[in-house]
């Protein structure tokens, strides 16, 4: 099975739209869909937005369907020019609001890991550019508890080396991470990182993702 963690009701539903042999499970408060893909089985789970859900709902999803991989898919804001709607695989996330600088660490550093960057699995990232069917972009996601809608926030993000900005990324691999689970990251470029354009685009790169992600399900074996 693949577990696929989903911020927002409109990421989830794109996704279920196109499930075959649908069934509702629920963990805890937290809800799952589950069914048919192309040819896998997989779980949607709708962790809601923000770090800690997005850790609390990949945990407990890894916990109750011991999946052979997780995938976190959505809508990312760009920070780098990227255009609406592109299509992007990140090598790895940072947690942007993780600071201990004071104790003489890096920005980002995560004490419990020994790391800043989380790296995603390089052969699932393979698998869903095939998928995608066009050019991926790649590069450093930062993740954290802020919707990215301003310049400031934006610089201090790329001075931490990012191209692309969410709020559930770096937790959904973080969690991976202290299962020993392999994950990757779609993501669908929404907006500029400046919210201007996020519902304009929200639900057209809901649309893609899922897309891509149908495609990924039939290729994979």
């Amino acid at each position: 099975m693949i577990v696929v963690v989903a911020a927002m009701e409109r990421e989830a539903d794109a996704l279920t739209a196109r499930m075959k042999e649908k069934r509702e499970d629920r963990l805890g408060t937290i809800e799952a869909r589950l069914g048919t893909l192309g040819t896998r089985e997989i779980a949607v789970v709708r962790c809601g937005v923000g770090m800690v859900a997005a850790a609390a709902a990949t945990a407990a999803a890894i916990e109750r369907y011991r999946p052979e991989s997780v995938l976190n898919v959505g809508v990312a804001g760009a920070l780098n020019g990227l255009p609406a709607l592109a299509t992007a695989l990140p090598e790895r996330a940072i947690q942007h609001d993780m600071d201990t600088t004071a104790l003489g660490d890096e920005a980002g550093y995560l004490s419990d890991l020994g790391v800043v960057y989380l790296t995603a699995d390089a052969e699932l990232r393979r698998g869903l550019a095939r998928a995608a069917g066009e050019q991926v972009y790649g590069g450093t996601l930062a993740s954290g508890d802020t919707f990215v809608a301003s310049e400031r926030v934006k610089a201090k993000l790329r001075r931490l080396g990012a191209d692309l900005c969410d709020m559930e990324g770096g937790a959904v691999l973080h969690a991976c991470r202290l299962y020993g689970v392999p994950c990757a990251i779609l993501r669908t470029v929404s907006d500029g990182g400046d919210g201007e354009d996020f519902l304009t685009f929200a639900d057209a790169a809901s649309e893609k993702a899922a897309a891509i992600l149908e495609r990924f399900c039939e290729e994979a074996c």
